[in-house]
């Protein structure tokens, strides 16, 4: 299940929840002590690295045929 940011409307308190893709959209009530507010999916960056051997910059990449002169 993928791993969603959410923040408070009211507080501004952010927190991590996973959630099946249907019910991202769902709004529910901040955790915070005394907070009466909604907590709502917030936009979360993602960071993607492609580590290890085996990438197109090792050469796996389509070689350019030589012109002929």
């Amino acid at each position: 299940m993928p791993l969603y940011t959410y923040k408070c409307t009211q507080c501004g308190f952010t927190d991590e929840a996973m959630m099946s893709v249907k019910k991202r959209d769902k709004k529910f009530p901040c955790d915070q002590e005394g907070c009466t507010g909604v907590m709502e999916r917030d936009i979360d960056i993602s960071a993607f690295r492609l580590k290890g051997d085996g990438w197109a910059k090792d050469g796996y990449s389509k070689k350019q045929k030589e012109k002929k002169k």
